[in-house]
């Protein structure tokens, strides 16, 4: 059956939370519905919504992607930034608070950090960034947020992890005297070769070395298979 509201747009992506849905067009409208006892629709009230409903409070930014969580909600614009809304009683809107939202409020603490990923747990947050850093908050009982510990966590925090935090066309500084700028070449079918630029007096130990190799004649990284 067709929801009628949404036959001329569209569809992007969709999202279903515990007892919320979302539709997201190409154009960037985000259309809302079903459970909103903690303001998950975003609608400035707590009354559910059996058809899809248009959230007027984004309509100057355009949403790029959604997330749903059991009771929150979560988004990111096509400039990388990121709202949440909906439950907050255990931080998992990242606001610094465990407070409810019932409009879109955008996490100021990741303000000039420019978010890539959103994905939305039972009740916590993930999120990643452009540099491939990723971050979390929210309900920890289970160790969910990554953190080393079962503390809950009210604003973004970062996990530390053994991945590369490197992103394709971006420059990452690595020391003062170190850094990687990555650029896609392909050379052969098995290989993968990235421009490395590498300070000639700093040649220790870094955390990509793990997964690939240098060439210091040709300054290139080449990604192990």
């Amino acid at each position: 059956m067709q929801i009628i509201p949404l036959q001329y747009s569209p569809i992007r992506m969709i999202s279903g939370g515990g007892s919320h849905s979302a539709v997201l067009t190409i154009g960037g409208a985000l259309y809302m519905f079903g459970k909103n006892d903690f303001g998950q629709l975003g609608q400035s009230d707590r009354v559910n919504r059996w058809n899809p409903t248009l959230q007027q409070s984004l309509k100057a930014q355009k949403i790029a992607y959604v997330s749903l969580g059991d009771d929150h909600s979560a988004v990111i614009t096509e400039e990388g930034g990121l709202f949440t809304w909906g439950a907050g009683m255990y931080g998992q809107l990242g606001h610094g608070s465990n407070n409810n939202e019932v409009l879109p409020k955008k996490v100021f603490e990741l303000m000039g950090t420019k978010i890539t990923q959103v994905s939305c747990g039972r009740c916590h947050t993930l999120v990643a960034t452009e540099f491939g850093k990723i971050i979390s908050f929210g309900l920890n009982g289970s160790g969910q947020l990554g953190i080393g510990s079962r503390e809950a966590k009210t604003s973004p925090t970062v996990i530390r992890g053994s991945w590369a935090e490197v992103n394709v066309k971006d420059l990452l500084p690595r020391t003062a005297n170190r850094s990687l700028i990555i650029s896609p070449a392909f050379v052969s079918p098995d290989k993968e070769k990235f421009v490395l630029n590498v300070s000639k007096s700093d040649k220790h130990h870094d955390p990509v070395s793990d997964m690939a190799v240098e060439d210091e004649d040709e300054d290139l990284l080449t990604i192990k298979k």
